[in-house]
């Protein structure tokens, strides 16, 4: 399963209302990579086996080299990075990509 691509202004909810619904859709994750990393490409594989394991999840992904507002205002330190948002707002952020069920858990688990 490809994952979507979003950007910058997507992801920071700028410039557009949202919708009751988008509200309601929960968090969305998208994983920060940039085009050349392997351990980027080996990050958006595992995303992807999560996406399909868990379809009612929005996992989407982002090149950092188009986000540079979003990389100052999130304090991105390093990719690849995955980011929980809700409402254009980041909830919390990891670097450290173990395996798919370590994912799994991270996402399942509720923010603080």
């Amino acid at each position: 399963m490809k994952l979507p691509e979003w950007n910058e202004q997507e992801l920071l909810c700028r410039n557009r209302v949202l919708s009751l619904s988008e509200h309601k859709a929960g968090p969305r994750y998208v994983l920060l990579v940039t085009p050349f990393c392997g351990t980027c490409q080996a990050a958006r594989r595992m995303l992807e086996i999560v996406a399909v394991m868990e379809p009612a999840l929005r996992i989407g992904i982002a090149d950092i080299n188009l986000c540079r507002e979003l990389t100052r205002e999130w304090r991105i330190e390093s990719v690849p990075c995955l980011v929980e948002v809700q409402s254009g707002r980041m909830l919390r952020k990891r670097y450290r990509m173990e395996g798919v069920p370590a994912l799994r858990e991270w996402m399942a688990a509720p923010s603080l």
